[in-house]
């Protein structure tokens, strides 16, 4: 641990201050840290116990320069044989890529990762590193695959950072997987020139996974059992719906359905019992190993290598060998050593949500779970099992809450009911997917497998969902910040030395983490009462906006958004959690004067021309709105200078062609009227004064 952490402190510095560190800079730091260590292990002082930490501290430093020089190394921007430094000498004419991951199928296409390979200027053809986000629209009677090459003309663009407050961001999430760009092809604009797999491995992986969810519908399993069977068994989440989705993480049994350390054991455990009979022969054990690795590494594959699988599969390999050459291993070296394979493999993967949680999880689980366990005794095998399952998943929740909570904003309640359902549940499903796929030739046998699959997955389904619609079974709209969530974590860090190495030392640091935090929230709802402000969200071609009073909101929005609570989510919830609004509190802005697109935001009139709604100018000179929202493309170029002359500030939407954007814009600046575009600056807030009045000078953005 002493020697990840600052390994991991330096790729996450390396990740926010990315800079391009020459040959002869990385060998200059790494020089002069060598020289430290070395004269810090040949000095006098070195000896001397209380001086010991000069040498602990620059080997700190040296792990950290480490981090820092591998994760910069890794970022692909910096590769001189990135596409994107050949744009900066000659114009670049065509592209040729490779697809590189499984094309996902979306509502208008399809969705993949494409690595470019080649780049075309006026010399002809050059070789080219560097991978794109693309949206494909295939003909209708084709569809793209794993290892495709496609040729292109057009030139992809960044991918923009968020434009709502408090969005995901996406940007910085393709940056730690080294995606700089993204691109629309329609059918028109890309030919298919060939199949080449860049990791022929992964498209015969590809391939199994796919041959063995096809044995699952051979045999009559479909709709949301399919679903369940494919991403519990085989790590295939895209038959998920949102439904199914929502279901299993309210009821607290999401972990369940990403492949993880839970799936890799019992494959283990199974595979164990079934080569039992190897450790009898000469080399038999050295042999069963071999073979244990290779099948974990193998399920590892087909399930997609996500982190939380990798991690597990790492560990179980350390643990394998270490048992077949009668080694006795520390459980925590394992998991850290597990760690630093998986980040010189992949070192920006320890900004993955699951890598992070996967790691809390197993940590939380080693450490507190016997202490748990013990305090309560069963006699009775089926009580003691039931409290042993409790102890695991309160051990998980416990350290992974926190983040659970910065990240989703949600707590699931009876968490400690479903998974007495959901870990035995999946223990028995992938003990019998496995017989089933191993004995699916075998006639009548497969039938009675593929039924009792079929069952077991139906009625976890069953149960799952009504454990979904008991009251209170998610606490959704929970807000901490990352200060808020370090505090948390002291707090549960110092409760458990507490209270299991009973040092009564830690109580009073634990208090004082509790009264910092009870202050830290505080001060946030006291700005949260002081709030007021309108702010209009970029939501693509829909509209949205709302006004914010304390944590009451009145918000006006398209049927085809307010009635998607996966896009509601990912542009607004997360700003409206973040400032204390409850989505109960959320009310809808009616018109008035029976003018439907007329509304009174406090003090201030808004009024919007839309597509759906429209106002003669004459009416505009009659309101003079404080604020007009321009978002339709069916407005007359006549009339617009007539619209605009009566407002005080304009907000462009996304629906307004470009011509007449820049008509408005042009009136805008020549009448000194300020404006702002949703599609450039992003969603625009809107500050209040006391009496609800519009204060123009705290108009704010989001970049």
């Amino acid at each position: 641990m002493r020697l990840v952490t600052p390994f991991c402190l330096g790729i996450v510095f390396c990740f926010y201050h990315p800079y391009p560190l020459s040959n002869k800079a990385s060998f200059s730091l790494f020089t002069l840290v060598l020289v430290l260590l070395f004269i810090s292990l040949r000095l006098k002082f070195n000896r001397q116990f209380h001086l010991r930490w000069i040498f602990g501290l620059i080997t700190i430093a040296l792990y950290f320069l480490l981090g820092l020089t591998y994760a910069n190394f890794r970022v692909e921007q910096f590769s001189k044989e990135h596409y994107l430094n050949h744009l900066t000498s000659k114009p670049i004419k065509g592209y040729k890529a490779t697809l590189i991951s499984e094309p996902e199928k979306k509502k208008n296409g399809y969705r993949a990762i494409i690595e470019v390979t080649h780049i075309q200027d006026e010399k002809g053809w050059h070789s080219s590193t560097g991978k794109a986000l693309t949206y494909l629209t295939p003909k209708a009677s084709s569809s793209p695959a794993y290892g495709d090459q496609i040729l292109f003309f057009k030139k992809p663009s960044s991918v923009p950072p968020p434009s709502n407050f408090d969005e995901f961001n996406y940007k910085s999430y393709l940056f730690h997987h080294y995606i700089y760009d993204r691109i629309y092809l329609k059918e028109n604009q890309f030919a298919l020139v060939g199949n080449t797999p860049p990791y022929p491995i992964k498209a015969w992986a590809l391939k199994w996974r796919k041959k063995l969810i096809s044995k699952y519908q051979d045999f009559g399993i479909a709709n949301e059992e399919l679903a369940i069977l494919s991403a519990l068994t085989l790590g295939q989440k895209e038959n998920l719906t949102p439904q199914l989705k929502a279901a299993y993480s309210s009821a607290g049994a999401m972990h369940v359905l990403a492949v993880s350390g839970l799936h890799v054991g019992i494959i283990y455990l199974v595979l164990n019992f079934l080569l039992s009979g190897f450790s009898k022969f000469k080399h038999g054990k050295e042999i069963k190993a071999i073979l244990l690795i290779v099948a974990i590494w193998m399920y590892a594959l087909v399930t997609g290598f996500s982190p939380s699988v990798i991690r597990a599969a790492t560990m179980f390999s350390f643990m394998i060998l270490a048992t077949s050459f009668k080694r006795k291993s520390n459980i925590y070296n394992t998991l850290f050593l597990s760690a630093i394979c998986i980040l010189l493999y992949e070192p920006f993967m320890i900004l993955e949500v699951g890598f992070q949680l996967s790691y809390l999880a197993v940590i939380g689980i080693i450490y507190l779970h016997k202490h748990l366990y013990q305090l309560i005794y069963f006699k009775p095998w089926l009580l003691d099992k039931a409290w042993e399952i409790t102890c695991v998943s309160l051990s998980a929740q416990l350290v992974t809450a926190p983040l659970g909570i910065l990240y989703f904003h949600q707590f699931p309640s009876y968490f400690l009911f479903s998974n007495l359902i959901v870990i035995p549940a999946a223990f028995i499903i992938v003990f019998l997917a496995i017989a089933f796929q191993t004995l699916s030739w075998v006639p009548f046998l497969n039938e009675i497998l593929s039924s009792v699959l079929n069952g077991v997955t139906k009625g976890l389904n069953y149960l799952v969902k009504k454990l979904e619609i008991l009251p209170g079974s998610l606490l959704s709209g929970l807000d901490i910040s990352v200060l808020e969530t370090w505090v948390l974590y002291f707090i549960i860090l110092s409760f458990t030395v507490w209270l299991t190495l009973y040092r009564n030392n830690w109580v009073l640091p634990a208090l004082a983490g509790i009264f910092l935090l009870t202050f830290l929230q505080t001060v946030e709802k006291f700005q949260h009462y002081k709030q007021r402000e309108i702010t209009f969200f970029d939501t693509g071609k829909d509209t949205y906006f709302q006004m914010t009073s304390g944590n009451k909101t009145m918000h006006f929005g398209s049927d085809d958004l307010l009635n998607n609570p996966e896009k509601m989510q990912f542009h607004i919830w997360h700003h409206n959690w973040n400032r204390g609004i409850d989505n109960e509190n959320v009310h809808a802005l009616k018109s008035i004067h029976g003018i439907p697109n007329l509304f009174f935001a406090g003090k201030v009139k808004i009024l919007m021309l839309s597509n759906q709604y429209s106002t003669a100018p004459r009416i505009t000179k009659i309101i003079r709105p404080n604020i007009l929202y321009v978002n339709t493309y069916k407005l007359n170029p006549s009339s617009i200078t007539l619209h605009v002359k009566q407002a005080k500030t304009i907000i462009i939407g996304n629906q307004t062609p470009k011509k007449t954007l820049n008509q408005v814009i042009d009136i805008c600046d020549s009448l000194q009227i300020p404006w702002f575009t949703l599609q450039k600056h992003g969603a625009v807030k809107i500050g209040l004064t006391e009496n609800h009045d519009m204060d123009v000078v705290s108009l704010q953005k989001p970049h």
